[in-house]
């Protein structure tokens, strides 16, 4: 995934941490080059108990794991004695980090001041990105009025093995993912060597995506125009060859949106020979949109598949941070701060992007109400498929009665469903991580 001159620069990095002792900057930041670990594991449980896709009962049937099957219909049990790959990958990554930031306390920062922060703030944004994956799967949906009780997830701040480990509380989970990226955002490049690696456009990035799932619509606006202060380019879409199997650009040569790449890989389900496409999700672009012939395959008109890929392969999910989700954010929360004329000015200029060129009339609104819905409709087929996002959407959603939805699937004939706020929208954590530390499991 990452260029040669990169993978030459990276540490042999051993399963056993006891064959390697990192000590000086390069080693750490060889550890945090580590792309097929911190690039490359994105969680998927989200991603498949969201609904905007389905499978066959066939491919149902064929899926190899059971936490997959249980996921797919929001079942109580998940793993049925299986790993929890989610909980295990989000959790290695908070473990490097953590050996990263131990480490450089015992370094000279005076040394390579400017490679020292950025290695400091990668690790932080790291560390970061793991934890909001980890709450927004493993813990309740953010709500101001009981935040401060309910149970968030661990928050582990060191590499120690003997540290004692307890759940945070959702109020304290989010402070620290935001603590985290505030710090990593004051000392990162402002453009990064390689976009597997973060930078300040990519903490503001996360930031914003962290602020608009708790509700912190000021805030998130802040970032996301920050973000769009620094780089504001959108592809094309008119300059893009509809009938490639992969439209977008793949990594290596560059989409020009991606703020930071990372990506979800291995989840058989989502493979686009066997992800479908439900009819009224296609149904949603106009026929001059040139994402319906971007984003689907409609070769086979009952099986309608999904090509959009950001990472321009198959199956290989981007769930990274980009301009197009920016420029949705920044829509979204000028709704919600009552500025109409400001949401729609940011929706326009994405969607003018996505046409056929002299077809798109700018979108208008009689308030921010409508601007707020026309913009919500616009960030689902915008974003379909990009990591988690549509999950997280949902969870924050339903804390509205305009926005809350009941999801249903059918499998082999039996109808299976979650209503909004269900407690199957908080993932159970695996029953060996209870087993060995004794904490809380959540209740499904």
């Amino acid at each position: 995934m990452a260029s040669c001159e990169k993978q030459e620069k990276w540490l042999d990095v051993k399963s056993n941490k006891s064959d390697v002792v990192p000590t000086t900057l390069q080693d750490y930041r060889a550890l945090l080059d580590n792309d097929q670990t911190l690039n490359e594991s994105e969680p998927a449980l989200g991603f498949i108990g969201s609904d905007n896709y389905y499978i066959t009962d066939a491919v149902y049937t064929s899926l190899s794991g059971a936490y997959l099957r249980n996921s797919y219909t929001w079942s109580k049990e998940i793993y049925e004695g299986g790993i929890g790959f989610d909980w295990r990958a989000s959790y290695q990554h908070v473990g490097i980090a953590n050996v990263v930031l131990d480490g450089l306390k015992k370094i000279d920062k005076a040394q390579n001041t400017s490679e020292y922060n950025s290695i400091k703030g990668d690790a932080l944004f790291i560390r970061a990105k793991a934890f909001f994956n980890l709450a927004s799967q493993f813990a309740k949906q953010y709500d101001k009025e009981t935040a401060d009780t309910d149970l968030g997830i661990v928050l582990k701040m060191t590499s120690a093995v003997q540290e004692k480990v307890s759940r945070s509380t959702v109020l304290q989970t989010y402070q620290q993912i935001i603590d985290d990226l505030l710090e990593a955002e004051s000392i990162l490049p402002s453009i990064a060597v390689y976009k597997t690696r973060a930078s300040k456009s990519a903490a503001r990035g996360l930031l914003a995506k962290v602020y608009l799932s708790i509700g912190d619509y000021v805030r998130a606006l802040k970032y996301s125009n920050a973000v769009l202060e620094q780089d504001n380019v959108l592809i094309d879409f008119n300059n893009l060859n509809a009938a490639l199997a992969f439209p977008f650009p793949t990594f290596a040569a560059g989409n020009p949106e991606v703020v930071y790449h990372c990506i979800m890989t291995g989840v058989t389900i989502s493979t686009n020979s066997r992800m479908l496409v439900p009819d009224f999700l296609y149904q949603m672009y106009d026929t001059d949109d040139l994402r319906k012939t971007l984003f689907f395959n409609t070769s086979i008109p009952s099986q309608i598949k999904f090509k959009g890929y950001y990472t321009g392969e198959n199956s290989a999910i981007f769930c990274g941070i980009a301009l197009n989700e920016m420029y949705l954010i920044s829509a979204e929360c000028e709704a919600r701060n009552g500025n109409k004329d400001a949401s729609l000015q940011h929706l326009n200029k994405l969607l003018n992007k996505r046409y056929r060129t002299g077809s798109f009339t700018a979108l208008s609104a009689a308030d921010a109400k409508q601007a707020l819905a026309i913009v919500l409709r616009e960030r689902r087929k915008e974003i379909p498929f990009n990591g988690i996002s549509r999950w997280i959407d949902l969870r924050r959603l339903n804390k509205e009665r305009d926005f809350a939805v009941e999801l249903s699937r059918t499998v082999r004939g039996t109808v299976y469903s979650i209503p909004p706020n269900d407690p199957r929208y908080i993932y159970p954590i695996p029953p060996e991580e209870i087993r060995v530390t004794g904490i809380q499991q959540n209740i499904r």
